[in-house]
């Protein structure tokens, strides 16, 4: 869980500047920064559907491999597959695709996270000294 959430909100960050470069600058400086950024969804993708937190994750999975495949496909799409403004706006659409998606992940595993904690929430026997570990890193005081 450590690692998954901030790659989730690596892919929305990503995705937020692939929205923003598409019509921020020409289509001669937006398609390789693209590019580049695509190359990175795509392992950040695989990197979310491999180590995807055993709670829900089909779902979590899904979101991972669905940002890797609209990663690549965007790889085609800024090799020239496309031109002009077909490919301008296929990359703005993959673009806001892969932001939703980090988002939906990042929504996902801090719902998973909070159920979790919730599920922690009962209170200690009465012999043990008013402490419980509710998680590897954090202390609760009952």
């Amino acid at each position: 869980m450590k690692r998954y959430y901030p790659l989730t909100q690596l892919l929305a960050v990503a995705g937020a500047f692939v929205v923003v470069t598409t019509f921020a600058f020409s289509s001669s400086v937006a398609t390789p920064v693209d590019f580049a950024v695509a190359i990175g969804v795509t392992i950040a993708g695989l990197a979310i559907a491999a180590i995807a937190p055993s709670e829900r994750r089909r779902a979590h999975v899904g979101i991972g491999l669905g940002s890797a495949v609209v990663g690549a496909w965007t790889i085609l799409v800024t090799l020239g597959i496309f031109s002009g403004s077909t490919q301008r706006w296929l990359d703005f659409a993959a673009g806001a695709a892969v932001a939703a998606a980090g988002l939906a992940a990042g929504a996902l595993a801090e719902r998973s996270q909070r159920r979790a904690l919730q599920a922690a929430d009962t209170p200690a026997p009465a012999s043990s000294n008013g402490f419980r570990v509710a998680e590897q890193d954090r202390i609760v005081h009952a």
